[in-house]
């Protein structure tokens, strides 16, 4: 194997361990507290009845009163969300944090200027800058440290987040709809006026 097949495989097991050490810290700071259980079951609950309300046929006499029901309903579900928020916060700085200074000290002191992968095609020129960023060479397809600890992070956080059961509940709240209605509460407000 060459060395910067070795040393990117370095690469993608420090991400993975270091990853599995955040997600431990957040476990016990956060998801494995009574207020992070609750919260997280208020969500499901309020998701399954903001579900069951829309599927609810009602009479025209009776539409407005169901959708200020429903209006409550999603307000309760947005702050059950603020509330998950809230208490991830502290942990989700921490983590931040911890994956900026890994990167400083990895680029800086570890794999600054080595080339580390190479793509077999030529990166589109959006991304020719982030690819071999760091490196000395012209190469435009060999990769730099700061592409793959990006990639390799990205992917290697969501899915192990996902595997140990850490993702907070979805919630059928969804800010873009909240906006369209504002938006078109006011439009039909400004065009009667």
């Amino acid at each position: 194997m060459e060395q910067s097949h070795i040393t990117s495989i370095i690469v993608v097991m420090t991400v993975l361990c270091m990853t599995l050490v955040v997600e431990g810290v957040s476990w016990l700071a956060v998801y494995r507290t009574d207020d992070f259980k609750r919260a997280s079951a208020r969500i499901v609950e309020l998701n399954e009845k903001v579900a069951k309300e829309k599927e609810l046929i009602v009479s025209i006499d009776r539409r407005k009163v169901h959708e200020k029901k429903i209006a409550r309903m999603e307000e309760d579900l947005k702050s059950a969300n603020e509330a998950v928020n809230k208490l991830k916060l502290r942990v989700t700085i921490f983590v931040s944090l911890c994956y900026a200074a890994a990167y400083y000290y990895l680029n800086n002191f570890v794999f600054g200027k080595t080339a580390l992968a190479r793509v077999p095609f030529e990166p589109v020129s959006f991304f020719k800058g982030f690819v071999s960023r760091g490196l000395n060479s012209n190469d435009l397809q060999e990769v730099g440290f700061g592409f793959l600890y990006a990639i390799s992070s990205t992917a290697i956080k969501s899915n192990m987040t996902k595997l140990l059961g850490h993702a907070p509940p979805r919630s059928s709240y969804s800010a873009w709809e909240e906006h369209v209605k504002r938006t078109e509460k006011y439009v039909n407000n400004f065009t009667t006026n």
